[in-house]
């Protein structure tokens, strides 16, 4: 009985998934036709309008305008829990990418990773009263976003969370991701290798990009920087990260993927 139960609860899921990425996607594809765009500025502008009706789409024409409205009205915040809605959002967002074919660095994290990630947390924090998780460059939230829930259930507390995101569109996505979830979080706006006041934490997650980065004044001030060349941002994120996790906790909190700390020539540009 029980697993009926729990079969039949997994298929409404998925389906309520569906039913917002539906949402989502009939009124990007609007938007977009409409203004001829990206597909990604029209998830963006489709989330304002989701998550606040009376937000004004210039650009549309009254019957477009009247079509958007009676698509994001089928939302109804209250039939979904944060996990669900966070899913249908990565479906939108695993679409932009293939239609827009836009860069590497915008691959949304996978689902495996973050729950790895969250198990190895759970084990190391089980217990404790609070925890608090900083990501430097949190792209469009979606790590951020699975370990807050992730850890909300497995640790029964609320975790206090913080992002850095550099890029205007990723960071509009997780902030709007942030905001549809109901989750509380300090988000910054900036670049993070140009010294972000952001908070000390217990724990810094990461799926980091990779490359080089292009401003080496601003790189000068790390440990970690090129003396010739430009610097690796990763080599440079990771530093911040670090540099900003308590002390007192075990180095073990602080989680990347293996294969960023392979070795590399120094760059010569």
């Amino acid at each position: 009985m029980f697993k009926y139960c729990e079969k039949e609860l997994s298929i409404l899921t998925e389906g309520q998934i569906e039913r917002f990425f539906d949402i989502l996607n009939r009124a990007s594809e609007l938007i977009q036709k409409a203004r001829d765009q990206s597909y990604l500025d029209s998830l963006i502008e489709t989330l304002a309008v989701i998550q606040d009706p009376d937000t004004e789409e210039s650009g549309l024409n009254d019957a477009d305008a009247k079509k958007l409205i009676n698509i994001c009205s089928e939302f109804k915040r209250s039939e979904y829990d944060s996990e669900t809605l966070r899913k249908g959002l990565q479906m939108a967002i695993l679409k932009a990418i293939r239609v827009d074919n836009v860069q590497a660095n915008y691959q949304i994290t996978p689902d495996t990773i973050a729950n790895v990630i969250g198990y190895i947390i759970s084990g190391i924090f089980r217990g404790t009263e609070s925890i608090s998780l900083l990501d430097p460059a949190m792209g469009t939230g979606n790590l951020l976003t699975a370990l807050n829930n992730q850890l909300s259930n497995t640790l029964s507390l609320t975790p206090t969370v913080s992002g850095i995101e550099n890029d205007d569109a990723m960071f509009e996505l997780a902030a709007d991701s942030f905001e549809l979830q109901h989750i509380h979080a300090e988000l910054f706006h900036e670049d993070a290798v140009q010294n972000v006041l952001a908070p000390m934490v217990d724990v810094a997650v990461s799926d980091l990009p990779i490359g080089y980065y292009p401003i080496d004044k601003n790189a000068k001030g790390f440990a970690t920087h090129s003396e010739n060349g430009h610097s690796y941002v990763h080599h440079l994120l990771i530093e911040f990260a670090m540099n900003h996790v308590k002390k007192k906790v075990a180095s073990g909190s602080f989680w990347f993927p293996v294969n960023f700390f392979r070795r590399m020539k120094p760059s010569s540009c």
